[in-house]
């Protein structure tokens, strides 16, 4: 008997600059599998703040910067240790409301085979 995990992504998620805020608001659709690796871009003109829950600050990221967190890659399926499911980031403006770009999420998922 074989046995694998395939890398799979959910589909993009973003959020225009005119959907952000100095309130949290969620990029995207809630996660549909346990998340193994996350990609976040701040395409904007600001520094803006992004949370996991909508309540906490988590990461804070420059104008253009981005944030990369390969959580599981090196583990196999029986490790425990992701983003869960039905999971959401959030983002909000740090000082300033941004004036142009996205933001975008991108999330990697193991699936067997």
């Amino acid at each position: 008997m074989s046995f694998a995990v395939q890398a799979k992504f959910d589909p993009m998620r973003k959020l225009a600059y005119t959907g952000i805020t100095d309130d949290y608001a969620v990029i995207g659709a809630k996660f549909t599998h346990e998340v193994r690796c996350i990609w976040i871009n701040n395409d904007t003109d600001r520094a803006l703040t992004f949370s996991f829950d909508g309540i906490e600050d988590h990461i804070s990221l420059p104008a253009l910067g981005y944030f990369f967190w390969d959580i599981t890659s090196n583990r196999n399926h029986d490790h425990r240790y992701f983003l869960p499911v039905g999971g959401k980031v959030y983002v909000r403006a740090e000082t300033i409301n941004p004036t142009t770009g996205r933001v975008t999420v991108y999330v990697m998922y193991g699936l067997e085979n």
